[in-house]
């Protein structure tokens, strides 16, 4: 296994844990707001209050940023990997 295939694996392992977050986070805002209505789909103030949303928010927020300064490195790193990937699922 090579060094690409390591940390393609890993970054696929950091998106699948944001989604989960991501899931869980919507979950729980839908479950704080109920039946009211969600203007332009903005999450009310006393939803923003609550302390688990808090916690799930700051949980996404930390997995996205960890992803992000990950993917800097990998697409540097990585630049020929890559797209020579992205030329094999365009032409395949």
């Amino acid at each position: 296994m090579t060094d690409f295939d390591k940390a393609t694996e890993w970054r696929d392992a950091l998106n699948a844990e944001l989604r989960g977050a991501t899931d869980a986070l919507n979950a729980l805002t839908n479950e704080l707001v109920g039946d009211a209505p969600r203007i332009m789909g903005l999450t009310p103030d006393n939803v923003k209050a609550d302390p688990r949303w808090r916690e799930a928010k700051a949980k996404v927020d930390r997995l996205f940023q960890t992803l992000q300064r990950f993917n800097v490195g990998y697409t540097r790193q990585f630049k020929r990997e890559l797209a020579a990937r992205h030329r094999a699922n365009r032409y395949a």
